[in-house]
């Protein structure tokens, strides 16, 4: 099976030097970086979201809304979730014994 994971977005580490002008200000612009990116991984995280669940079939989006960890998963958004129980459903069998 396949490892899903996003990588952290660390904040970077604030100048040891306050008063070194040269790395307060670069300190800044890496503030700003991972700001911007941030930010761009929460507005996308629900279009993803729902582009992933879009694109799924009827019947493997019944099998996604019966896992255990749904409510979790749609209450969050949380889209790596989501793929894991995509994988889980893909890859679980399912069988039926029907009694006669």
């Amino acid at each position: 099976m396949v490892q899903l994971h996003l990588p952290t977005l660390n904040p970077p580490t604030p100048p040891i030097d306050g008063a070194n002008i040269f790395q307060v200000e670069t300190w800044k612009l890496a503030m700003r970086k991972h700001d911007k990116q941030s930010k761009a991984r929460r507005c996308n995280n629900d279009r993803i979201y729902s582009l992933i669940i879009g694109q799924c079939s009827q019947a493997l989006q019944n099998r996604i809304k019966a896992h255990p960890n749904w409510n979790n998963v749609d209450g969050t958004s949380n889209v790596i979730s989501l793929l894991k129980i995509i994988q889980a459903c893909m890859v679980q069998w399912q069988t039926k014994k029907y009694k006669y």
